[in-house]
């Protein structure tokens, strides 16, 4: 499993490059028309309009992308043949079109999805029915399955020989057939079976919708769009809580209705009226991208022992800082963790639950004023936040959320520390952890022949005085044959795992060092 999970690491890092960019192509793109923000530029300006919804498109369109990307990029990377990017995509839209003409009608809108503009007008072919159809919203699931696809026919078709009448259909050839059937067939079964899901996603929102006041309920809400937001499906919950019914419904003096949380809120505002509770799925995330994440960023920072490192990356951790507090979008962020440590992505899911419980308890509403698409929004950034420093009825939750904000961050720096110097190898004391740092020494020459060593949250920097001594072979076996040698010594991809086994060879040296003195 700790192998599965490095190389999950691996194949994902260029596609989170890549949903990182396109996070903030998206928040700039919301920025620009944002009149508290546009100091320098006028938000009316048809060019700076244009720009925005350049960027806004742009960034958006990545995002829905991505599980294609990660797809893409995984099986070219698993394979080492670009012929398997190929197959990738040929199975991805196979498998999605299947489910576009096989999958029911009557499930909710939010089911499906119309990426690149795949849907059917089905009136023109009433065996289908009279309504469109779209292809259904599997997320991320849709890369993981059509992975395995690929990976199945295409190592099922390396070892075949040209024979018979078909001697002209090659290896390549072959594995598109191959693909093309298994994804169909996957597909007709995803058909049958994600309405089956779809049912226990509706009657989770209905559990939470039957009462929005409760905290537990919104405990609920909190755990389910962190979820989401891993899968590349958090546009689900926000429509239905944000512009649908569930997220409540007000009247204004004129009798119009609006519905969800955002309508309301957005209405309200701009009537100068804003009831007591709106607001309550939108004011965590500020907590979250503000204070959480760079609470968890810096954490990540003090992980990096070499100097050198640390001056190599505080550009960059200024900048994921900005990004998580002005851009609107943790998803990259949520990615990242999952991918690098699952148990503190779990233990993320769950604070920010509590953190929704505790905001609706503490009656603190800061909601998000928005009109467009749940895929084009960038909610809960500093930004956002500026519209409402100016109004005084705004000025007490403000405080509330910053007070609880600066407790998030050094919880999750805690947390974050907490979790690599402890639980990241070892949690249940099983002796794994002395096993694997007496066994890393002895190939390392023991603690002698130790030089210098650093680390960074990905791995571990070392310096020996002799190379003889150095068991390179035992080495590849400790660390799954992620062993470098550079130009200032060896480089050992431990990951998550690498932080502690820094601090324990570490304190195994200076008490060398101590007891030779």
């Amino acid at each position: 499993m700790k192998k599965r999970f490095d190389y999950f690491l691996e194949t994902t890092q260029f596609p989170l490059v890549v949903l990182f960019i396109a996070t903030f192509l998206l928040g700039c793109g919301n920025l620009l028309v944002n009149s508290q923000v546009a100091i320098f530029w006028s938000n009316t300006n048809t060019f700076i309009q244009l720009l925005s919804a350049y960027l806004r498109l742009a960034g958006s369109f990545l995002i829905q992308i991505f599980p294609l990307i990660i797809l893409v990029y995984a099986t070219q990377k698993k394979m080492d043949d670009p012929v398997a990017g190929v197959l990738g995509a040929v199975t991805y839209f196979f498998l999605l079109i299947t489910t576009m003409f096989l999958a029911p009608t009557s499930l909710p809108s939010y089911a499906y999805t119309k990426i690149f503009g795949l849907s059917i007008d089905s009136s023109l072919f009433s065996v289908l029915g009279a309504q469109s159809r779209s292809p259904l919203n599997l997320g991320v699931l849709a890369s993981v399955i059509c992975y395995y696809i690929v990976k199945y026919c295409y190592l099922r078709t390396r070892n075949r020989r040209a024979y018979g009448i078909f001697a002209f259909v090659d290896k390549n050839m072959l594995a598109v057939i191959w693909c093309t059937c298994v994804s169909i067939v996957v597909g007709g079964i995803l058909s049958f079976v994600w309405p089956y899901v779809i049912k226990g996603v509706v009657a989770v929102f209905a559990f939470i919708a039957d009462d929005i006041t409760n905290p537990f309920n919104l405990f609920i809400y909190g755990i389910t769009e962190r979820f989401a937001s891993m899968l590349n499906m958090v546009e689900i919950p926000r429509n239905v809580f944000w512009f649908g019914e569930s997220g409540g419904s007000w009247l204004d003096s004129l009798g119009r209705k609006f519905v969800g949380d955002v309508s309301i809120w957005t209405a309200q505002i701009s009537n100068s009226a804003v009831s007591s509770g709106i607001g309550r799925f939108i004011t965590p995330l500020y907590v979250i991208q503000i204070f959480a994440i760079p609470g968890y960023l810096v954490a990540m920072f003090t992980l990096y022992t070499n100097r050198f490192e640390k001056r190599k990356y505080l550009v960059f951790l200024i900048f994921a800082i900005l990004i998580s507090m002005f851009m609107g979008s943790s998803a990259p962020f949520d990615l990242f963790m999952f991918c690098t440590a699952p148990l503190l992505f779990m233990l993320h899911v769950f604070f920010c639950g509590v953190l929704y419980a505790a905001l609706q308890w503490s009656k603190v509403y800061i909601g998000y004023l928005y009109t467009g698409s749940a895929v084009l929004a960038s909610p809960g950034s500093f930004g956002d936040l500026l519209v409402y420093l100016k109004s005084p009825t705004m000025f007490k939750p403000i405080q509330v959320l910053f007070g609880i904000g600066v407790f998030v961050f050094v919880l999750y720096f805690f947390a974050t520390k907490i979790y690599y110097r402890y639980l990241a190898i070892d949690m249940f004391q099983s002796g794994e952890r002395k096993s694997l740092v007496d066994n890393l020494v002895e190939a390392l020459g023991g603690l002698e022949n130790i030089r210098v060593i650093d680390s960074n949250p990905f791995k571990i920097l070392i310096q020996v005085h002799d190379e003889a001594k150095v068991d390179i072979l035992r080495l590849r076996i400790l660390c799954n044959s992620k062993v470098f040698e550079s130009k200032t010594g060896f480089v050992l991809y431990f990951y998550k795992a690498s932080h502690a086994l820094h601090v324990d060879i570490s304190r195994m040296i200076n008490a060398l060092k101590e007891s030779a003195e």
